[in-house]
C-alpha cells in the first residue's frame, strides 16, 4: 500500500530472502536485525532508497538489480559487519548520496557492484562512505 515498505525486516534474526520483485513501494528495509540475506531481487521505482539497512548486524545484499530510486540504490546506516556484492544499481541516489552510500558503518565489504547513473551530477560508480571504518565496498565501473 501507499506508503508502506513491501518488504519490512525489523527485530529479526537469521533471515533470508531472495528471488522478489518490487515496484513503486517505499524501502526494502531492514531494522535492529542480524543475519539478514537479500540476494537476487529485483526494485524498481522505489520511493526513496531501494533497500535500507539501518541499526542491523551481518546484512548481505548479493545480486540484486535496483532501478530507478529516489534515493542511493542501497543505504546502509549504523551496520556492523556486512557484504555488499554482484548488485546492480541503475539511476539512483540524489545531490549529495552515492548509488551505494554506507553512513555510520564498520566492517562492510564487497566486489563486482555495478552502478550507472547515480548521484545528482550523473557519475557512474558512485560509493559515498561517511562517519564509516573498515569498509571496502568497490564497484566494477571504477
Amino acid at each position: 500500500g501507499r506508503g508502506m515498505n513491501a518488504i519490512l525486516v525489523d527485530g529479526a534474526e537469521d533471515v533470508r530472502i531472495g528471488g522478489n520483485q518490487v515496484s513503486g513501494s517505499n524501502s526494502l528495509f531492514i531494522h535492529n536485525s542480524a543475519g539478514v540475506d537479500i540476494e537476487e531481487t529485483t526494485v524498481r521505482d522505489a520511493r526513496g532508497p531501494a533497500i535500507l539497512a539501518r541499526d542491523s548486524s551481518s546484512v548481505r545484499l548479493r545480486r540484486n538489480h535496483l532501478v530507478h530510486a529516489t534515493g542511493p540504490g542501497i543505504l546502509l546506516e549504523r551496520v556492523r559487519g556486512g557484504e555488499v556484492s554482484g548488485n546492480h544499481v541503475e539511476s539512483a541516489g540524489g545531490d549529495d548520496r552515492g548509488g551505494i552510500d554506507i553512513a555510520e558503518s564498520s566492517r562492510v565489504n564487497g566486489d563486482g557492484n555495478t552502478i550507472r547513473k547515480a548521484g545528482g551530477d550523473g557519475r557512474a560508480g558512485r560509493v559515498r562512505v561517511a562517519g564509516s571504518d573498515q569498509v571496502d565496498v568497490r564497484t566494477s565501473d571504477q
